[in-house]
């Protein structure tokens, strides 16, 4: 149905209203969709898609009989022929017994006509995770592993053309498999998904191109590769996508998507099974059946180039997991093996440079960075490891050059600029940070990141008006705990107290176990005179921050927080207690001075220590905007030592 309509028949706004299709609704007439349908093959469709299986057509013969006949009656022998050959790989790749919720792979070894809706001018895409029906265990991981080189692969088609692509370690981050929640969480306004359907003589791949907008195809191909080619799987799908999207290759970028680094399909398959595997690096299972796969890919061709840097990177997380000395040896010298095959890919030198970060050699490291950069000018990981070596060595200036370099090789795409904005954001540069926020909501508007990280600087700017305006943008495309939290803080600190004690609880709807955000709230009912609501909730943050510490007893976050509900409920042993601890745990801080500073004044009513807490905050580099505008110091701020300290002679 869904080949010939050229749409899903059941595909509704949401899962539970395509449930309700799928289990309630039977789909338009085919032959009324698409006219060119002939009536007896759309009247065949119709009874295959019955609710009730005792409707429905009872074997795959009987289907291939009516497909038959509509084939001898519309072309000649010779046509006939090929359907009929055509309609045995049919059958071998559909169970007519199962639901009607299974879409039927298209077979046709050609491109399917380009639908209707046009594309973007400028195209931002991600890769969605391809799928295949009851895919677990290595198949699951080849196919998150073809996922990852199709990101890799495109992203390298990216540095001449208004064409971006979300980086898969973004993606995946964030968990993003839906194309509404990348237009939301990346701004993308297309995205490339598969389908791949497992046959005995091979497999056929259905591509789709998607309008993050709508969650409607508009391009799609088909094409099946033999059991022994399985190697072109990934080739094949790079060419789709790029005839869909209408970019026009050159004879390098051509090569480039044909060469796999291997010509042999039980080794590309190993490797594309170990970077899946890999991706789930936290876990000491999946690393160790990334390393086993990874060998076997080398057992096949051990020339490869690319598993050793894969058997690397997986050697390396095992040690970061077990601590087991023999493993980071084990992971330099496979790094090295493939920079002995092959010093013209990236994949080796990152490969390196991490090992060698974690061994203590960041000038070795930010060397191997530099030489995969200049294999793969597009490669971000490099980018961001080369910055974060150089920021770590202390050499600032350097790493912001690694970000701004990123941006020069892809001006359009909006992740180098946010790269470069949290770095300034983190380094108290709010000013910067706002005009490279500002790029990220120009080239995408629609991804509601770029609007809350606008609104984050504009508050560090002390801009609050304008900060709130962002956050609500931001709130309007998604909502994000994030982002809701820092309106409350917004409105707080305006002075707008009912529009903050309301956004708080809107932010506790989407992380109700978050203390802080508990004990913001508690602040601003405390601030309203609604104590009685607001020892309720202090005695909720208290019981929270206490469950934090039991877990980790080094949050010095959590500690203060705890310190402060147990002053607000008179627990002043508690509260001075756990202060002390914050205090040894992060001595020079400058924000938990400050935050010890407002205790003393607004809990303790101790003036003279509160401002000695101050002096302390300002001299380790606490900012004086945040300072300026605490309420609980609003008549500290009157008295003639502060006035002092804030403009000395």
């Amino acid at each position: 149905y869904q080949m010939l309509a050229r749409r899903n028949p059941f595909v509704a706004d949401g899962l539970m209203a395509t449930l309700a299709r799928i289990l309630h609704e039977s789909p338009e007439p085919l032959d009324r969709v698409n006219p060119q349908v002939p009536g007896r093959l759309a009247k065949t469709i119709q009874r295959m898609l019955e609710k009730d299986p005792r409707e429905r057509t009872a074997n795959a013969a009987e289907i291939g009989d009516v497909l038959s006949a509509i084939g001898a009656q519309h072309a000649g022998i010779e046509r006939r022929q090929r359907l009929a050959r055509q309609l045995r790989m049919w059958t071998a790749a559909v169970v007519l017994t199962v639901a009607a919720t299974l879409t039927v792979p298209r077979l046709i070894n050609r491109p399917s006509p380009p639908l209707s809706a046009p594309l973007p001018s400028s195209i931002h895409l991600v890769v969605l995770p391809f799928t295949s029906e009851g895919a677990a265990g290595d198949r699951a991981s080849f196919l998150d592993g073809l996922t990852g080189a199709l990101n890799e692969q495109l992203a390298r088609l990216t540095a001449r053309r208004m064409f971006q692509v979300v980086t898969e370690a973004d993606r995946r981050l964030r968990g993003t498999t839906d194309p509404r929640e990348a237009r939301q969480q990346f701004g993308a306004n297309l995205a490339l998904a598969g389908t791949l359907t497992y046959m005995s003589s091979g497999v056929a791949v259905l591509t789709e191109l998607l309008d993050t907008r709508s969650n409607q195809p508009v391009r799609s191909e088909t094409f099946t590769v033999g059991k022994s080619d399985l190697l072109a799987v990934r080739a094949r799908i790079l060419e789709a996508a790029t005839r869909m999207m209408g970019l026009t290759l050159d004879q390098r970028e051509q090569l480039q998507i044909a060469t796999a680094g291997t010509a042999r399909a039980g080794a590309h398959e190993y490797y594309l099974q170990g970077r899946g595997y890999l991706a789930n690096y936290d876990r000491i299972e999946s690393v160790n059946y990334a390393i086993d796969v990874f060998r076997k890919a080398l057992d096949n061709d051990p020339q490869y180039a690319l598993a050793y840097a894969g058997l690397g990177q997986a050697s390396w997380r095992r040690y970061e997991l077990t601590r087991e000395r023999t493993w980071a040896e084990a992971a330099r010298g496979y790094c090295e093996a493939a920079l002995g095959i092959s010093r013209t890919l990236a994949e080796p030198h990152v490969c390196l440079a991490m090992v060698l970060n974690g061994t203590g050699e960041p000038e070795k490291a930010a060397d191997e960075y530099r030489l995969a950069i200049e294999r793969e000018p597009t490669n971000d990981v490099a980018y961001v490891g080369l910055a974060n070596t150089l920021d770590k060595m202390k050499r600032p200036d350097e790493a912001e050059q690694a970000y701004r370099l990123a941006i020069d090789k892809r001006p359009h795409y909006w992740g180098g600029y946010n790269n470069l904005g949290v770095y300034y954001y983190r380094s108290g540069k709010y000013k910067e940070a706002l005009a490279m926020f500002a790029q990220v909501v120009d080239l995408a508007p629609d991804s509601f990141r770029g609007h809350r990280n606008v609104g984050a600087a504009l508050f560090q700017l002390d801009q609050l008006p304008a900060a709130i305006d962002a956050f609500k943008n931001s709130l309007a495309i998604r909502q994000d705990f994030s982002a809701a939290s820092n309106l409350g803080t917004a409105y707080y600190f305006d002075g707008q107290h009912r529009l903050a004690a309301d956004t708080f609880r809107q932010a506790l709807k989407l992380d109700e176990g978050n203390y802080q955000v508990w004990n913001n709230l508690a602040a601003v009912l405390e601030r309203m005179g609604l104590r009685a609501e607001a020892v309720g909730v202090f005695r909720k943050t208290q019981a929270l921050a206490m469950e934090r510490l039991a877990v980790n007893p080094n949050d010095a976050d959590a500690h203060m927080v705890f310190a402060d509900s147990s002053a607000a409920l008179g627990e002043m042993d508690r509260a001075r207690e756990s202060l002390a601890s914050a205090l040894a745990l992060t001595p020079t801080d400058p924000h938990t001075l400050f935050l010890i500073g407002v205790f003393f004044e607004f809990r303790l009513g101790s003036r003279s220590e509160a401002l000695d807490w101050l002096e302390k905050a300002v001299r380790n580099g606490q900012t004086w905007v945040e300072i300026d505008r605490e309420p609980a110091l609003l008549r500290l701020r009157a008295d003639p030592r502060f006035q002092q300290l804030r403009h000395p002679k």
